[in-house]
Protein backbone atom coordinates (compact mmCIF):
# COMPACT_ATOMS: atom_id res chain seq x y z
CA UNK A 1 0.00 0.00 0.00
CA UNK A 2 1.18 3.46 0.89
CA UNK A 3 5.05 2.07 2.30
CA UNK A 4 5.16 0.32 -0.92
CA UNK A 5 4.30 3.68 -2.70
CA UNK A 6 6.94 5.81 -0.64
CA UNK A 7 10.05 3.72 -0.77
CA UNK A 8 9.81 3.36 -4.27
CA UNK A 9 9.11 7.32 -4.23
CA UNK A 10 12.42 7.37 -2.07
CA UNK A 11 14.29 4.60 -4.43
CA UNK A 12 13.33 6.96 -7.73
CA UNK A 13 14.66 10.18 -5.94
CA UNK A 14 17.63 8.68 -5.09
CA UNK A 15 18.44 7.21 -8.48
CA UNK A 16 17.50 10.41 -10.37
CA UNK A 17 20.11 12.83 -7.95
CA UNK A 18 22.73 10.43 -8.42
CA UNK A 19 22.14 10.39 -12.28
CA UNK A 20 22.10 14.18 -11.93
CA UNK A 21 25.21 14.22 -10.36
CA UNK A 22 26.95 12.01 -12.74
CA UNK A 23 25.49 13.25 -15.94
CA UNK A 24 28.17 14.54 -17.90
CA UNK A 25 26.37 16.17 -21.41
CA UNK A 26 23.54 17.84 -22.12
CA UNK A 27 21.12 15.26 -22.56
CA UNK A 28 21.73 13.00 -20.00
CA UNK A 29 20.90 15.83 -17.27
CA UNK A 30 17.68 16.39 -19.60
CA UNK A 31 16.94 12.87 -19.24
CA UNK A 32 17.77 13.09 -15.29
CA UNK A 33 15.20 15.68 -14.85
CA UNK A 34 12.28 13.45 -15.94
CA UNK A 35 8.96 13.87 -14.41
CA UNK A 36 7.32 12.62 -10.96
CA UNK A 37 5.74 9.01 -10.31
CA UNK A 38 2.98 10.66 -8.78
CA UNK A 39 2.45 14.40 -9.75
CA UNK A 40 1.26 17.45 -7.20
CA UNK A 41 -2.41 17.99 -8.19
CA UNK A 42 -2.89 20.84 -9.87
CA UNK A 43 -4.78 24.40 -8.37
CA UNK A 44 -7.60 26.39 -9.70
CA UNK A 45 -8.18 30.43 -9.42
CA UNK A 46 -12.10 31.33 -9.72
CA UNK A 47 -12.66 34.56 -10.47
CA UNK A 48 -15.74 37.04 -11.90
CA UNK A 49 -15.38 40.14 -13.82
CA UNK A 50 -16.97 43.63 -13.08
CA UNK A 51 -20.16 42.31 -14.92
CA UNK A 52 -21.27 38.64 -13.82
CA UNK A 53 -24.43 37.14 -15.43
CA UNK A 54 -26.18 34.71 -13.40
CA UNK A 55 -25.38 32.38 -15.78
CA UNK A 56 -21.68 32.33 -15.71
CA UNK A 57 -21.80 32.43 -11.87
CA UNK A 58 -23.81 29.51 -11.64
CA UNK A 59 -20.91 27.74 -14.27
CA UNK A 60 -18.43 29.23 -12.07
CA UNK A 61 -20.06 28.00 -8.96
CA UNK A 62 -19.83 24.15 -10.35
CA UNK A 63 -16.85 24.30 -11.42
CA UNK A 64 -15.07 25.32 -8.43
CA UNK A 65 -17.43 22.51 -6.51
CA UNK A 66 -16.39 19.97 -8.97
CA UNK A 67 -12.63 21.11 -9.06
CA UNK A 68 -12.70 20.60 -4.71
CA UNK A 69 -10.49 21.05 -2.39
CA UNK A 70 -7.74 22.13 -5.40
CA UNK A 71 -9.42 25.59 -5.96
CA UNK A 72 -9.58 28.69 -4.74
CA UNK A 73 -12.89 31.19 -5.17
CA UNK A 74 -12.39 34.96 -5.04
CA UNK A 75 -16.06 35.61 -4.53
CA UNK A 76 -15.45 39.79 -5.22
CA UNK A 77 -15.59 41.38 -8.50
CA UNK A 78 -12.40 42.61 -9.93
CA UNK A 79 -12.70 45.58 -12.15
CA UNK A 80 -9.99 46.44 -14.71
CA UNK A 81 -9.35 42.78 -15.61
CA UNK A 82 -9.34 41.88 -19.41
CA UNK A 83 -8.06 38.46 -20.25
CA UNK A 84 -8.06 38.73 -23.84
CA UNK A 85 -6.31 41.69 -24.20
CA UNK A 86 -4.08 42.22 -21.27
CA UNK A 87 -3.44 38.40 -18.89
CA UNK A 88 -0.74 40.37 -16.65
CA UNK A 89 -3.02 40.63 -13.81
CA UNK A 90 -4.30 37.69 -14.11
CA UNK A 91 -0.72 35.94 -14.05
CA UNK A 92 -0.38 37.87 -10.92
CA UNK A 93 -3.24 36.40 -9.00
CA UNK A 94 -2.00 33.29 -10.27
CA UNK A 95 1.11 33.54 -9.43
CA UNK A 96 -0.11 34.60 -5.65
CA UNK A 97 -1.83 31.65 -4.78
CA UNK A 98 0.32 29.61 -6.48
CA UNK A 99 -2.79 28.34 -9.29
CA UNK A 100 -2.06 26.83 -12.82
CA UNK A 101 -5.69 26.86 -13.33
CA UNK A 102 -7.61 29.88 -14.29
CA UNK A 103 -11.40 30.63 -14.49
CA UNK A 104 -12.74 34.04 -15.16
CA UNK A 105 -15.93 34.73 -16.23
CA UNK A 106 -17.77 38.14 -16.98
CA UNK A 107 -20.49 39.35 -19.17
CA UNK A 108 -20.77 42.36 -21.41
CA UNK A 109 -22.85 43.49 -24.86
CA UNK A 110 -20.94 42.09 -27.22
CA UNK A 111 -19.64 39.05 -24.77
CA UNK A 112 -22.31 37.63 -22.91
CA UNK A 113 -22.01 35.17 -21.00
CA UNK A 114 -18.11 34.88 -21.07
CA UNK A 115 -16.02 32.22 -19.14
CA UNK A 116 -12.41 31.93 -20.17
CA UNK A 117 -10.28 29.10 -18.87
CA UNK A 118 -6.69 29.48 -19.20
CA UNK A 119 -3.43 27.45 -18.34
Amino acid sequence: GDRKVESIKEEFFKMSTKVAMLAKTKKTRKDAKSGKLIEDPKMSLFLKGNKTSDNVTKALKDLNRLRGVNSVALNRKHEGIYPLEDPSKLEQYSNKYEASLLFFGCHSKKKPNNLVIGR
